[in-house]
């Protein structure tokens, strides 16, 4: 699907007139309630028709800048939101997943990678946090912002409200295919494979895989099931948590020591490492243990985890590079959509592998 914003778009000369009239309203000091102009000033000051001033006029009034007195004129209402529309147009809004001062290490690296690339690219951004659990009201009006960026929890509807705004990056989830919405998206199978291959190695033809998130759990298995080379099960569990794998060891007793460990989050991983350590079992000596996770997470770096993922800088940064050349028109091929394949971190000293 071909982008809108790869090549020049035709601007309607009402546009650009409505544009230099918030120009002139902000430059000559003028506060809520004073009067501004008549439509004949307009039609006299730059050159226009009175069908092109009154276009014009109509959108500054549907916009909330000024309010037509019948006979009297046009009076400015809204300098405020002018100046906030304004000052907006060569930003990026990012919906970030979390609330600010999260301490998830994924996200926050994800976010510093988008924040330097845009800033690399000219583009200020502004993040817009969760509070108490919910992203604020935010008032976007279509021309304000030049792009957004969403997460996959974002619901299809608001996605789409987004897109109509300007175009729109969604940051993982399923695969979606909508006008004006351009995806990052990680091979999430891929993990599994790349887990696969590293328990054969080793010698381990059998593994769990435990997760919390239905959706991974089943690409997982997709993938594995695949394959006649490993057989897998799967465990379920509450939340991605180091607690939740120091606690759900007691459930892992009967488990064969010939059997592998997929664990979904890197918390989770360090979790079941610290408890089967206190039994005199360690999973990483003996190979059994891989999560599937951030490469980047200090616990499992510090405790030499396998791990299998995707690189939160480098998401970030691909994402706000691929958001950047769709709103300058040099977007490759038309893309719509990055998929990122995982890296792997197998040795003890944390070297990576693609």
């Amino acid at each position: 699907m071909t982008s809108p914003h790869t090549t020049p778009a035709f601007t309607p000369l009402y546009h650009e007139l409505k544009e230099r009239l918030e120009d002139e309203i902000l430059s000559s000091g003028l506060s809520d309630g004073h009067f501004f102009c008549t439509l004949k000033d307009i039609c006299d000051r730059y050159d226009v028709s009175i069908t092109t001033a009154r276009k014009a006029v109509d959108a500054l009034q549907k916009s909330g800048v000024i309010r037509s007195k019948s006979s009297r004129g046009l009076y400015v209402v809204g300098t405020e939101r002018l100046l906030h529309q304004k000052s907006l147009q060569n930003h990026v809004l990012i919906f970030h997943a979390h609330e600010a001062g999260s301490r998830n290490v994924f996200f926050s690296l994800r976010l510093g990678a988008m924040l330097e690339a845009f800033a690399e690219s000219l583009f200020t951004a502004k993040v817009i946090f969760k509070v108490d659990g919910a992203f604020p009201a935010y008032d976007i009006l279509p021309g304000t912002v030049r792009g957004i960026v969403a997460g996959s929890t974002a619901p299809l509807e608001t996605i789409q409200q987004y897109a109509r705004m300007a175009p729109t990056l969604v940051l993982g989830g399923a695969d979606t295919s909508l006008p004006g919405v351009y995806q990052v998206s990680y091979d999430i199978g891929k993990r599994a494979d790349m887990a696969a291959d590293y328990f054969l190695a080793n010698d381990i033809s059998e593994c769990i895989i435990i997760s919390h998130a239905d959706g991974e759990i089943e690409e997982f298995s997709t993938v594995l099931k695949k394959r006649s080379d490993i057989r897998f099960s799967v465990k379920k569990i509450a939340e991605p948590s180091i607690k939740c794998g120091r606690n759900c060891v007691a459930q892992l007793a009967d488990l064969p020591p010939t059997v592998g460990i997929m664990a979904g989050d890197d918390g989770l991983a360090v979790g079941l490492v610290d408890a089967f350590l206190k039994n005199g079992c360690d999973l990483r000596q003996e190979k059994r243990i891989v999560a599937l996770a951030n490469p980047k997470f200090p616990f499992t770096r510090e405790y030499g985890i396998p791990v299998v993922g995707n690189d939160p800088w480098v998401v970030g940064r691909t994402a706000a590079e691929f958001l950047c050349a769709v709103l300058d028109g040099t977007n490759p091929e038309k893309r719509q959509r990055i998929t990122l394949a995982p890296e792997a971190s197998w040795s003890d000293n944390g070297t990576s592998q693609s």
